[in-house]
């Protein structure tokens, strides 16, 4: 069975003779503690002591006395793979893969240039790549949806008012349905896992232009509370951040133990590529263009309408006082930056007759501002698999090219990502991957 091993800082706030002497004999039978302790059990009790020196001097005002180890004191891991993966990208896949990772047993590092941060405090405009932030999150059917649906509802059963995910009903209206939802009855939409499945009545359509209908038990979030939660979680068990822009994950090997003391030189074993567009070099790679509203008013549904034309509009709540996204626009290799007026009126106008109860007392809406994002859209889907790169030179793992389906799909890539690291790792000790 084969150890990771890591060297490490201990930061101490307050050195007491008691804490001095304590921490001093741990330190220095250190291998008499491994032998005792057996790995786990070791590192264990290093964190404890550091959490009874911080949870001591809580309050008061010492000099900060920084201690550090010897290199090649090593802190060993039963179960633990590798010794640190940064993780390139804060958006809602690279942060759920991280916390995947961490619960796994890894060591995580999450490199990005943008972070989740208060709704009143970003720009859309200096951050128009990061779309994260800016999405509405509805729910289809797909194999690695059904997996975050899974995730989303126990986050939701045990943070109801702190995770910023709320579970409702999603309506679909289609004026032109094809054969596989015409063919769609409860039961198989049971087989499809789609739960609180019913098959609207003509009464209960928006007007005649509508020929088949259908709501269904599903999910949003309020992407500001959720990703601050998720980033919360990620540090509260020993994630690590650095804000840095990265050109390729190639960067990440080389960075130096000056510059990102996080990042040991020579002390990352992979890489994963959550970095949306892939960092260029993927021919499959091109820009979506979405513009959407953000209104004041709630709604208690995601309502999604496909025309016969092939437009659509919806509307996504994104709950806890976030108000609702009407939308939306897919414009291909459109990479203008500014929301178009006339856009946002085509997309409300087009929303009032689907949905007219959603409206205020004066039957408008109550425009908070347009939302304009570039999503990382991949001809062929995304791409979720390993590569190692040319020349041995490191294992990244990539995790890009979702479009506008980040939230949709993020925990089930994210067990891809997990596995896809683990196998890496199963191979180099010969272990068989099944």
């Amino acid at each position: 069975m084969r150890l990771g091993c890591w060297t490490t800082e201990v930061y101490i706030v307050l050195i007491e003779p008691f804490f001095f002497s304590f921490f001093f004999l741990f330190y220095r039978y250190s291998s008499q503690f491994r032998s005792v302790f057996r790995g786990y059990y070791y590192t264990q009790l290093l964190e404890l002591l550091t959490l009874l020196i911080k949870t001591h001097n809580h309050g008061k005002t010492h000099r900060r006395h920084r201690v550090r180890l010897p290199s090649h004191t090593t802190f060993c891991f039963f179960h633990l793979t590798s010794l640190t993966h940064p993780l390139h990208s804060s958006g809602v896949t690279g942060i759920s893969s991280a916390l995947l990772l961490l619960r796994a047993g890894h060591r995580v590092t999450i490199i990005a240039k943008d972070f989740p941060a208060p709704f009143e405090t970003i720009d859309p405009i200096t951050q128009i790549n990061y779309t994260s932030p800016w999405g509405g999150a509805p729910v289809f059917e797909h194999p690695l949806s059904i997996t975050t649906f899974s995730h989303m509802k126990s986050l939701f059963a045990s943070h109801p008012t702190t995770a910023g995910i709320t579970f409702l009903k999603g309506v679909e209206y289609l004026e032109s349905p094809g054969p596989e939802y015409l063919s769609l009855t409860p039961a198989t939409a049971a087989s499809l896992q789609l739960p609180g499945f019913r098959l609207l009545p003509q009464s209960e359509f928006p007007d005649q232009k509508v020929k088949w209908g259908c709501e269904y038990e599903t999910y949003c979030v309020n992407p500001m509370v959720y990703l601050s939660f998720l980033l919360r979680r990620f540090v509260h068990r020993g994630g690590r951040v650095l804000k840095h822009a990265l050109r390729s994950p190639v960067e990440v090997f080389a960075l130096s133990e000056r510059s990102t003391p996080s990042l040991k030189n020579g002390g990352v074993d992979a890489v994963v590529n959550a970095s949306g567009f892939g960092f260029g070099g993927d021919e499959n790679m091109f820009i979506t263009r979405g513009q959407t509203v953000l209104v004041a008013e709630e709604c208690d549904a995601t309502v999604t309408r496909q025309n016969a034309d092939g437009s659509w509009t919806f509307c996504v709540p994104r709950g806890f006082e976030g108000g609702t996204v009407i939308g939306g626009t897919k414009e291909v290799d459109d990479w203008g930056v500014e929301p178009r007026p006339e856009t946002r009126e085509k997309l409300l106008e087009m929303f009032k007759g689907t949905c007219p109860r959603i409206l205020n007392g004066k039957g408008e809406f109550t425009v908070m501002g347009d939302i304009v994002g570039r999503r990382p859209s991949r001809r062929g889907g995304p791409r979720i698999d390993g590569e190692m790169l040319e020349g041995g030179k490191g294992f990244v793992m990539h995790a890009y090219g979702l479009g506008g389906r980040g939230y949709e799909l993020s925990w089930g890539v994210a067990e891809r990502v997990v596995e896809g690291v683990e196998g890496y790792f199963r191979g180099l000790r010969g272990e068989s991957k099944i």
